[in-house]
């Protein structure tokens, strides 16, 4: 990834979310559209092509990284598709001399863009933001990242020809014999959190993810920027075994799965081995010491004593600081002994979990509402990010005041805002006991980032169905998340309008009714538990409740009339796409029959054959997970007779 503009500001990275939402499009009036209104842009009088031809060129710079190459080839290949005319992409030591009279769309990092004086830093629009700058007949389109510069030609396209990718094989772009390039003026766009990322389907194919300007932190290519995991030291999740391991560290877990935050031994082999890491990785900025998945916090005298006297989270966050400030003075020593000058100049931040039982945040909640903390000594690090790690009720808006689970959760979030205004968040968005069945958590995604955004959180990572692929309407949930991680102003059912007539074409009808099916059963059956006194459905955990022989025979007879009109459909090629997105649907229902086919009722006779068919269509799929730690092959072995 390219960097020369790329600025590490330690109090850019904390002021850019609240100074930068006021400048997303670099126009005011995007504060007075409706959810899902976007900013509509004018024709100027100059042609990007006319009936198949065109006099742009698109200019990108001598050493183009890979990333580069590709946000231009996506930039031609729409405007072909759209007019029929193929823009040139040439480096620009081969264009000579250029004025902003010559129609030239200029892509990433080039001498062009520097000689006008524009500048793009992350500074101004976080690591994944961007700048379309029109003078004249030239459009400058540039990030301070890799990956600012193709989302830039991302949304250059999306004004220009329509394109709005739905998954790799469905992208939508519109056609034009004559088209105008609009006005940009000088456009900035700013994402609601810096970093968006997902796994499970997003993982499964990187092309969508990308397109849907969302960067893996497990898995990058070159022509997407790489990964966002390089930013990390020595990764983003649980890292203590990473930091210590317990092979060579036994002594600091015994007798739990955490090591001692209490020993002076334990803080300085964290720290001597941190400092190794900092240094083998020069690209790292982000150290983070995230505790691990078990959740007994070690049970020594001294770590049970602090944690009674300043909570568990308290007791993190104090271990948090004295590594940090070691680690400062080090850093800013430029070593031990001054061996490493470069170090003092690095940018460096830091990041701990909030997760499990360190997730209660070490304050009091005062009668007026206000956060108070329990001890001064429980403030994180001013350069301390937490990174919130929580599930939150799928089936509810976070700001549904009858939901409890969702009520207690959002007062530890601002709990935690009181004390550390710097937060990351790892969210959820699967049911880790069975993938397949539908997760409806449609009502919650855009509250619960609307609210994210507005507590400052800058990091946004939400866990889906990880090792996994296909899930109940799983293109359309990665859409909807990748949408409204960039822009919380949006409309999220008429997102799903958009998509499900893109994605379903001739069967979207039916496959909407089929949506519609489960998500009404659903709410149905939460105030149906409410009536009865109960706190209503707060899980995705299968069941036949959530999940009744009725509802599954409705949706299968749905889902064999989507299959009739693909069969009836005259176009072979389109009719093959959507039956194969029909039976994606279809095998995700099979398994839910599969796992109650005796308490339906169904035919015994045939349940043999029945499981051998799905197994075998879950081979075909690549469906190799029931669920995150049990394959498709282990539970089905359970399964048969």
């Amino acid at each position: 990834m390219k960097t020369k503009k790329f600025l590490y500001a330690l109090m850019a990275a904390i002021t850019v979310s609240s100074v930068c939402m006021a400048t997303a499009c670099g126009d005011s009036e995007l504060s007075n559209l409706t959810p899902g209104e976007e900013r509509v842009l004018t024709d100027t009088t100059t042609s990007i092509a006319e009936y198949g031809t065109t006099g742009y060129k698109v200019v990108i710079p001598t050493d183009a990284s890979s990333s580069e190459k590709w946000a231009a080839n996506e930039l031609v290949t729409f405007i072909q598709r759209s007019t029929g005319a193929t823009l040139p992409v040439v480096a620009e030591n081969t264009v000579g001399t250029l004025t902003t009279q010559d129609k030239i769309i200029s892509v990433g990092d080039t001498q062009m863009l520097v000689d006008t004086g524009i500048t793009v830093t992350q500074a101004e629009v976080t690591t994944d933001g961007y700048k379309i700058i029109r003078k004249d007949n030239t459009v400058y389109i540039c990030g301070p990242t890799d990956w600012g510069t193709t989302f830039g030609v991302f949304e250059f396209l999306h004004h220009q020809v329509g394109y709005e990718p739905y998954t790799a094989d469905e992208i939508y772009y519109e056609e034009h014999e004559v088209l105008k390039l609009k006005d940009f003026g000088t456009y900035v766009d700013v994402p609601a959190f810096e970093t968006r990322y997902m796994d499970g389907i997003a993982n499964y194919d990187l092309s969508t993810s990308y397109r849907l300007r969302t960067v893996s932190v497990y898995a990058g290519q070159e022509n997407f920027g790489g990964t966002k995991r390089k930013n990390w030291i020595p990764g983003s999740d649980h890292t203590i075994q990473m930091i210590l391991p317990e092979g060579e560290y036994g002594h600091f877990y015994n007798p739990s799965t955490q090591i001692c935050l209490t020993s002076q031994e334990v803080i300085d082999a964290v720290i001597l081995n941190l400092k190794r890491l900092i240094l083998e990785n020069p690209d790292g900025y982000i150290i983070n010491i995230g505790q691990e998945d078990g959740k007994d916090f070690h049970g020594c005298p001294a770590c049970q004593g602090e944690i009674q006297k300043y909570t568990v989270s308290g007791y993190n966050v104090r271990f948090m600081n004295k590594i940090i400030n070691a680690l400062e003075t080090w850093k800013n020593n430029g070593g031990d002994n001054g061996e490493h000058p470069e170090l003092k100049d690095r940018y460096l931040i830091y990041s701990t979990f909030a997760y499990g039982e360190s997730l209660t945040p070490p304050v009091i909640r005062n009668a007026n509402g206000t956060y108070t903390p329990i001890d001064s000594s429980v403030v994180p690090h001013p350069k301390l990010y937490i990174k919130i790690a929580s599930n939150a009720c799928p089936v509810h808006a976070m700001d549904d005041e009858t939901c409890e689970n969702n009520s207690r959760l959002i007062k530890g979030y601002y709990g935690w805002s009181a004390i550390c205004p710097r937060l990351f968040f790892w969210n959820y968005g699967a049911n880790y006991q069975c993938y397949l069945p539908l997760y409806n958590d449609f009502d919650r995604i855009h509250s619960e980032y609307k609210m994210f955004e507005e507590l400052g959180v800058i990091d946004m990572f939400t866990e889906m169905n990880s090792g996994g692929s296909i899930t109940m309407f799983g293109w359309l949930r990665m859409y909807l998340r990748a949408k409204c991680m960039w822009n919380t102003n949006q409309d999220v059912e008429q997102l799903i309008k958009n998509f499900m007539k893109a994605y379903f074409k001739d069967v979207e009808p039916i496959m909407t009714e089929l949506l519609n099916l489960y998500r009404t059963h659903q709410r149905s059956l939460d105030l149906r538990l409410k009536a009865q006194g109960k706190i209503g459905l707060h899980s995705m955990e299968m069941n036949t409740d959530l999940w009744p022989r009725s509802i599954v025979d409705q949706a299968e007879t749905l889902i064999n009339q989507a299959l009739a009109v693909c069969d009836a459909m005259s176009d072979q090629n389109v009719a093959s796409k959507l039956r194969m997105r029909v039976e994606e649907e279809l095998v995700c229902l099979q398994l839910v029959q599969v796992q109650y086919y005796q308490e339906y009722g169904y035919d015994m006779t045939k349940y043999d054959a029945f499981v051998a068919a799905f197994e075998q269509k879950t081979i075909e799929m690549n469906i190799s997970k029931y669920r995150e730690h049990e394959s498709m092959a282990d539970w089905l072995a359970g399964k048969k007779r």
